[in-house]
């Protein structure tokens, strides 16, 4: 209980994180992905930040139990060179599939890896980008860590009493602390996870696909539903990767009667509004 201390308002803190907690999980397991697709912006906006300062908590608690302080600063110029080519091999993979440099890059892989383990590149791909990542977020935490215990001449080798102590000769050290990881970890999470975050995607088909039933009592069947940055409108295509699609349809939310996906969850909305055929 004493490291609640580290905590700017505990109490306040840990009944809004239990309360957002709750709020997430039970929404998680209770909506549908049908459900999900027609929610409001601000719902929307709501479970992606409650879930990413989750995700934070989780992994910046767990590398302060295991980790120990360290000065590893070496290791962080490989690491983000490795970073860099995994995350141009992503952003290549899933924005120039087609292109003469990835069928240069599939020739290679298939003439060192053989043809039959080829398949396992992007799975291959992920992992060890997203390996590197947690290793330099890692390395940022405990070489943080390894900074206060030196500039501070702290005798103590756990993670939370060199924070607990830093805390006492200054708050505002661990406040800071905070902001700085949580900033490093997003800047990691959005930035140099997102063509990979693209790849698991394709991997685990989390896109949803289903038949659209419209108020005016047309069926459209077999597409790929994904949200928009409009809210308003849903866009449904009958393949995956939209810029190869036959058909693709900007649907407003208010023209759909239900949704019915391979789970069968139907989202009933009866206002009348227009549809737009793309191609």
């Amino acid at each position: 209980m004493e490291y609640l201390k580290l905590l700017p308002i505990p109490s306040a803190i840990g009944w809004f994180g239990s309360f957002m907690l709750l709020i997430y999980f039970i929404d998680f397991f209770r909506t549908t992905p049908a459900a999900r697709l027609l929610e409001s912006s601000k719902t929307g906006l709501l479970r992606k930040i409650s879930k990413d300062i989750i995700i934070y908590l989780i992994v910046t608690v767990l590398i302060l139990f295991f980790a120990s302080p360290s000065n590893n600063s070496a290791l962080m110029i490989p690491l983000f060179i490795g970073i860099i080519i995994t995350t141009v091999l992503g952003l290549i993979y899933t924005e120039a599939k087609n292109s003469r440099i990835q069928l240069l890059i599939n020739k290679v892989i298939i003439k060192v890896v053989k043809t039959k383990a080829f398949r396992y590149y992007r799975l291959t791909l992920s992992l060890i980008h997203t390996l590197m990542i947690i290793n330099a977020y890692w390395l940022f935490v405990t070489m943080t860590l390894s900074g206060f215990k030196d500039t501070l001449n702290v005798d103590v080798t756990n993670n939370f009493d060199i924070l607990l102590y830093s805390y006492e000769k200054n708050k505002y050290i661990i406040y800071a602390f905070i902001v700085l990881s949580g900033i490093m970890f997003f800047v990691f999470q959005k930035m140099y996870m997102y063509p990979i975050n693209k790849i698991f995607s394709e991997i685990f088909n989390s896109v949803s696909k289903g038949r659209i039933k419209l108020t005016s009592g047309e069926v459209l069947h077999d597409l790929y539903i994904f949200q928009t940055s409009d809210t308003k409108f849903l866009l449904a295509s009958n393949d995956l990767n939209i810029s190869g699609a036959s058909k693709t349809y900007h649907i407003h939310r208010d023209k759909i009667d239900y949704i019915e996906t391979s789970s069968s969850s139907k989202i009933i909305d009866f206002k009348q509004q227009d549809i737009k055929r793309i191609t």
